[in-house]
């Protein structure tokens, strides 16, 4: 609902490595007067510069909250009712987090303090979120989006929370991801950007990949396809990991699924081998050359997004 931090930042103060300031603190939401310089820098990673203040764009803190846990057929099932929730609840739509079985099951049967809210077997779990500004009539508009999903069969079950304890309950669900340190371990993970029509067929044929190549391997699905993002975790037996061989064959099929191998992480040094994955080359050109011209020496956060050179100087 609210976008990314990048669609909430509106000005920056910003210390380049010649020592030059920066300061472009706008506090307005309308501003075109050339280039949007703040946004060159949100995301680089601290290789451009460095960040000292910033403007924030902030919301009224909702007074309502309804919160849902759902099944669905599969994951185009959980892509209608995506649709269907926006259309009914327009504006106060503020989270659907997809579930695939394995991450539902994996959390429910390894995390006591869990119960799965619905029983297993069904395509995919859906937890939805909205959030307004009268819970009496909120609730109402909520409940009757998913009468009428359960009318037209988008949902083949669900459970609407009916307090603040149960919603909370829900959500325990969908966050146990934290507990994968534990329950889920060692594993290699990934934070990639699909277009939402092709989540289900990307994690399809990746996982079949996956299992091809090794046939013990475990996955875990589950993110916001509302935004494109979803996280895909791999376990290939007990002890240590393939990650680099794993991490081709993710980011062959983000690839060919014209996807983004960060959604949310950036690229730092671990993905940096395939950021032309992601970029094309004339994207990747130009980001170079803003390199080159605002870090000449290479100084700002040396080896991230990019290979520093040994002299010490970008070429």
């Amino acid at each position: 609902r609210y976008g990314m931090t990048r669609e909430l930042v509106l000005g920056l103060e910003v210390v380049l490595a010649d020592g030059t300031v920066v300061t472009a603190m706008n506090k307005m939401l309308k501003n075109n007067t050339g280039y949007d310089l703040k946004q060159i820098f949100v995301g680089s990673e601290g290789t451009l510069g460095v960040i000292t203040r910033a403007v924030l764009r902030l919301q009224p803190r909702p007074q309502s909250m309804c919160t849902a846990v759902c099944a669905v057929a599969d994951y185009d099932g959980g892509v209608r009712l995506l649709r269907h929730a926006r259309e009914a609840l327009a504006g106060t739509l503020s989270a659907f987090e997809m579930m695939w079985p394995d991450f539902y099951e994996l959390v429910t049967r390894n995390v006591r303090s869990l119960r799965p809210p619905l029983p297993y077997g069904f395509g995919a779990y859906v937890l939805i979120e909205a959030l307004g500004s009268d819970q009496a009539a909120d609730q109402a508009r909520f409940e009757a989006m998913f009468s009428a999903a359960l009318e037209q069969k988008l949902v083949a079950d669900a459970v609407i929370a009916k307090s603040r304890s149960e919603a909370k309950a829900l959500w325990a669900v969908r966050d146990a991801s934290a507990e994968f340190p534990r329950i889920f371990w060692p594993h290699v993970k990934f934070d990639v950007s699909i277009p939402t029509a092709d989540i289900g067929r990307f994690v399809a044929t990746t996982k079949g990949s996956i299992r091809a190549r090794w046939a013990d391997a475990q996955t875990v699905t589950f993110g916001h396809i509302g935004d494109s993002n979803i996280h895909f975790e791999v376990k290939v037996g007990d002890g240590a990991q393939p990650d680099t061989e794993i991490a081709q064959i993710v980011y062959d099929g983000v690839r060919q699924w014209s996807g983004s191998i960060s959604a949310e992480h950036g690229i730092g040094l671990l993905k940096r081998p395939y950021l032309a994955y992601t970029r094309t080359p004339a994207e990747i050109e130009l980001m170079r050359r803003l390199k080159r011209v605002l870090d000449p020496l290479g100084i700002m956060n040396p080896g991230k997004v990019f290979e520093t050179p040994a002299t010490g100087a970008q070429k």
